[in-house]
């Protein structure tokens, strides 16, 4: 009996020797719950199964600031157009909501995942601004400095550019007001426009 008892406080002592094994990890990424097999007088510890690992799962109440610090500290600034106060009370998923694609890329994160440092391009749709903003009334009050202009003399008022034409559709109010980045949204215009139109020509059959 005390035989069967001294084995069993040697096989609990292995596997807290693994334990502590896979928690002592080297810099700053995730703690990898997979430890290394200890082996002791013929005993072997089994690393921790799949099973195991803690899973992420994507909901309302998820800490977004644990991976992306860099967007939630834009939050803080007021600089960019995340940190503007008039945005105080907007959330992470008020711009980027639930989506297939979201859901997909943090159903892979788990225990061994590697923090990421920056949001990756998601698709943020023009009703998580108009929630607010009403189109006409913006581009009414537009002023004629922030018209676009190629180098014909060609003048656009860019809150009118996506109802243009249809090849406008994929023309979104972020494409031009960077979130997360301080920049001069007149540029960032531009630079969209010329996405297109490479010649910086506005009319449409001058390049091809």
């Amino acid at each position: 009996m005390k035989k069967k008892s001294c084995m069993a406080a040697v096989v609990v002592g292995v596997l807290l020797v693994a334990g502590l094994a896979g928690c002592a990890g080297e810099g700053g990424g995730a703690v990898s719950s997979i430890a290394p097999a200890v082996s002791w007088r013929g005993i072997t510890a089994t690393p921790a199964s799949l099973e195991d690992k803690a899973e992420f799962q994507l909901s309302e109440d998820s800490d977004c600031e644990a991976c992306h610090e860099p967007e939630t500290e834009s939050t803080l600034d007021a600089e960019c157009l995340a940190g503007d106060p008039a945005h105080a009370d907007l959330t992470c998923i008020d711009c980027h909501p639930s989506d297939k694609t979201l859901e997909k890329v943090h159903g892979k994160i788990d225990a061994d995942s590697k923090p990421k440092n920056k949001l990756k391009k998601t698709s943020v749709g023009d009703e998580a601004c108009l929630e607010c903003h009403d189109l006409e009334a913006v581009s009414a009050n537009t002023p004629a400095e922030a018209f676009l202009v190629d180098l014909n003399g060609t003048s656009v008022n860019p809150h009118d550019a996506k109802a243009l034409t249809s090849s406008h559709d994929e023309l979104y109010c972020v494409s031009c007001h960077v979130t997360h980045k301080d920049g001069d949204v007149n540029e960032n215009a531009y630079k969209a426009c010329l996405s297109c139109h490479h010649a910086e020509v506005f009319e449409c059959g001058t390049c091809h």
